[in-house]
């Protein structure tokens, strides 16, 4: 006759294969889940430094449109170079936030305006002119390519958002800084 600790015993590893087998399924549903939960940050991550980069580029549109508004009030006047963030800041739909690429940390303002485009009209002429451009941080920043930052958004690729002469603004890649042009015609 088998006692009740006979029969626990010889139920034990059916229920110890059963406890095995479950773990292991267990197991094998938290790794798909967090293979899962990676992939989706990742393309969450991936689809936040676009839009960063969106941004960024709606920024350097406003202080150009801003920028080409304010010559037209002053009679084809340009902000003096030591206060052009300053003047445009007293603009109604201009923000101190627009002067920041979300790509970045630290920093007020990181964009410059081109020494050599001071003083010359937006429009056709200087349509492939750079006029405004992404760089390092630095509040009324007026220089050339030594100012010009790829780092804003090196998690997204290497590049930059330009404003041209005639108020249009692009993503330019690495491999495009070069072709850009600095001085009028």
């Amino acid at each position: 006759m088998r006692t009740s600790t006979d029969q626990n015993q010889s139920i034990s590893p059916a229920k110890n294969n059963n406890r095995a087998k479950l773990i292991v399924i267990i197991f094998l549903a938290a790794a798909v889940v967090s293979v899962f939960v990676v992939k989706v940050y990742l393309i969450s991550e991936k689809k936040r430094r676009k839009v960063e980069r969106i941004i960024c580029k709606t920024n350097i549109l406003t202080i150009g449109r801003n920028l080409r508004l304010y010559i037209d009030d002053c009679s084809g006047n340009w902000p003096t170079e030591d206060t052009w963030c300053n003047m445009l800041l007293n603009r109604e739909d201009l923000y101190r936030a627009d002067f920041h690429c979300p790509g970045t940390v630290s920093g007020e303002c990181h964009y410059a305006l081109n020494k050599e485009a001071l003083g010359l009209q937006f429009g056709e002429e200087n349509k492939d002119m750079v006029f405004i451009f992404e760089s390092k941080p630095g509040w009324n920043q007026v220089g050339g390519r030594e100012l010009l930052s790829m780092e804003n958004h090196k998690d997204f690729g290497r590049g930059c958002n330009v404003l041209f002469g005639d108020g249009s603004a692009k993503w330019i890649s690495a491999k495009e800084i070069e072709a850009l042009r600095w001085t009028p015609e």
